[in-house]
């Protein structure tokens, strides 16, 4: 998918319509919440290089949508990708949903270790991957910290 967080919404939306709807609706949200954060922050952090700061300062100062408009227009920036794979496979009670940008990565392992306090309301750093993996702990990053993978179980 293109590096448009505008564009979001309506892939996750497809996603879930054309893959999890049979699930029940609780972990539908669930899923849904889950893979709008995970691919948000592959655009965001990932693609487009806008990293927790200087997105927090950018939304303190009213200027987060400038900023998202200046990081798609830079050459080096504007056609990267973000892909999402999901993956069943007959006879087993999953599916696997797995994210992956053209960024540099980051690093995971310290995020992961947080404990649910450190996500508070005033730090919204790493708020949306423990909401994920509070819903889906089989949450996974590649070592570079570039890929996500998550396991949704059908039963």
């Amino acid at each position: 998918m293109e590096s448009d967080p505008a564009c979001i919404p309506r892939v996750i939306s497809w996603l879930i319509k054309t893959t999890a709807s049979t699930l029940p609706e609780t972990q539908q949200l669930h899923l849904h919440g889950s893979l709008h954060e995970l691919v948000l922050n592959a655009v965001e952090h990932g693609t487009l290089e806008i990293f927790s700061q200087k997105k927090q300062k950018a939304l303190e100062q009213d200027g987060y949508e400038t900023l998202l408009r200046q990081r798609l227009t830079q050459a080096r920036l504007k056609d990267r990708q973000v892909t999402i794979h999901v993956r069943y496979e007959k006879g087993t009670t999953h599916l696997v949903y797995h994210i992956a940008d053209e960024g540099n990565g980051f690093d995971w392992r310290s995020m992961l270790h947080r404990s649910p306090d450190v996500c508070s309301s005033e730090e919204a750093n790493g708020r949306g991957i423990f909401l994920a993996r509070s819903f889906f702990p089989s949450l996974t990053y590649n070592d570079r910290g570039n890929e996500v993978t998550i396991t949704v179980p059908l039963a």
